[in-house]
């Protein structure tokens, strides 16, 4: 929650992080970007946009390299996001994420965001 994103080298593998996240590939991040680098633009975007933009999570399960969680994100949104304009609206929205971590570093992510839900509370 302190949106300092230099912390991300500390939990993301640099070059071998991959996303399989269909909508962060193409709409989050520029072009043939990966690894950490990706990361690092993903959330940058998303603390823009919401700058007051908080995380929390109600559930989380480990097994063997795998880590679980669904995370509660909540924030006002103060610039473009995803195409949105800023509406100046506050929004709270859940994601669930599944990485894979090696060396204890994020290696791999899988995840899916409720984008439908967070849309209809910045557009409604």
């Amino acid at each position: 929650n302190t949106h300092t994103i230099d912390l991300l080298d500390k939990v993301y593998a640099d070059s071998g992080y991959t996303n399989h996240q269909a909508l962060i590939m193409p709409n989050a991040a520029p072009p043939n970007m990966n690894g950490r680098a990706q990361a690092k633009a993903y959330f940058g975007a998303r603390f823009k946009a919401f700058p007051d933009v908080t995380l929390r999570t109600d559930i989380r399960v480990v097994q063997g390299d795998l880590i679980a969680a669904n995370l509660i994100w909540s924030g006002t949104q103060k610039d473009t996001y995803l195409g949105i304009p800023a509406s100046g609206k506050k929004a709270v929205w859940n994601s669930t994420d599944v990485l894979r971590v090696k060396d204890g570093l994020f290696v791999e992510h899988w995840g899916s965001v409720d984008f439908v839900g967070l849309m209809k509370q910045l557009k409604g």
